[in-house]
């Protein structure tokens, strides 16, 4: 062999195994080992929580005709968030309802497209223990291959009636099991605003927020995807808890949830402009909501969203 090429070939395997070292120690990564997630009956007393929520998904060939694949994903689970890597492995993030995973949420891995899936607990380098970061899961990939989580972090022992302040915080991984959380807040509600279900999407060069407040969406603004700031008279004109992508670089396709399942609209960074029709309509003494969807490298999207009574 050519003592040049052969120089060069060792390279590149030098600086990808000093690469794989680095991020490896960047993010203090540990092996996470699959789980099996265990419901229990003392976990089921709230109807509307997450033990009695399940995850369904849905497929499209254009993004507003879809077709329910009427498969249970996952059960005691709520508020899906998903994402595909640029070598095809799904993860979805979600609250575990039977409280198998501590201090973060439950994310289940696919390697062939959504066939098969493994479930694992998120693992934190640096986990917060003053509050709960642990709910309404929303992920992004990086230009750089990495994933950035987004949580929802509330106050400790905190009752189902009472409101309070709400915090947004990001965490980065290179494997989507590991992660290491970011400084900072991306979003703090005002005047205790119970904020929820962050919706998190990149059109052109903005990073753009949209996160429930009730019935309601408010829109916040970043060059950065870390330091947002909201933006005043957004009106979105439709429903709450929201899921996005892009249809082109500048143009994205919002799906809410509304009264009668889950609708669309769609934006380029300011107010939307709703689309005529239910995508997904709900089920008798059901309700859907928390859409995440992903494109497919044959072109067709799929969505994940949650069922509840």
């Amino acid at each position: 062999m050519n003592q040049k090429i052969l120089t060069i070939l060792i390279a590149i395997v030098v600086l990808a195994i000093g690469t794989w070292i680095y991020n490896w120690q960047k993010f203090d990564l540990e092996p996470v080992e699959a789980i099996t997630r265990t419901a229990t009956e003392n976990h089921g007393n709230n109807i509307d929580g997450p033990f009695n929520h399940q995850v369904y998904s849905a497929t499209s060939t254009d993004g507003l005709n879809w077709q329910t694949d009427g498969e249970l994903l996952f059960d005691h689970a709520s508020v899906p968030g998903a994402v595909i890597t640029d070598g095809g492995t799904i993860f979805i993030y979600f609250v575990d309802g039977t409280n198998t995973v501590s201090g973060g949420p439950a994310v289940a891995k696919s390697t062939d497209l959504g066939e098969t899936w493994t479930e694992y607990a998120t693992n934190f380098e640096n986990p917060i223990t003053d509050k709960n970061c642990f709910a309404d899961p929303e992920v992004e990939l990086l230009t750089d291959d990495s994933i950035r989580l987004y949580l929802v972090c509330f106050p400790l022992n905190l009752l189902p009636t009472q409101r309070a302040k709400t915090e947004v915080i990001s965490a980065l991984s290179v494997d989507g099991l590991n992660f290491k959380i970011e400084d900072g807040k991306r979003v703090v509600s005002e005047n205790n605003e119970s904020l929820t279900d962050p919706d998190v999407i990149k059109i052109g060069d903005t990073w753009k927020i949209y996160i429930s407040h009730g019935q309601n969406v408010v829109s916040l603004t970043s060059a950065d995807g870390l330091d947002f700031v909201r933006d005043s008279g957004f009106r979105n004109g439709a429903g709450a808890v929201t899921g996005s992508y892009l249809i082109s670089d500048n143009l994205a396709r919002h799906f809410f949830c509304a009264e009668d399942g889950i609708r669309s609209a769609t934006s380029s960074g300011g107010d939307w402009s709703a689309e005529d029709g239910v995508r997904i309509a709900k089920g008798e003494n059901k309700m859907l909501c928390d859409p995440t969807v992903i494109q497919l490298p044959d072109g067709t999207y799929r969505m994940f969203y949650k069922i509840q009574p």
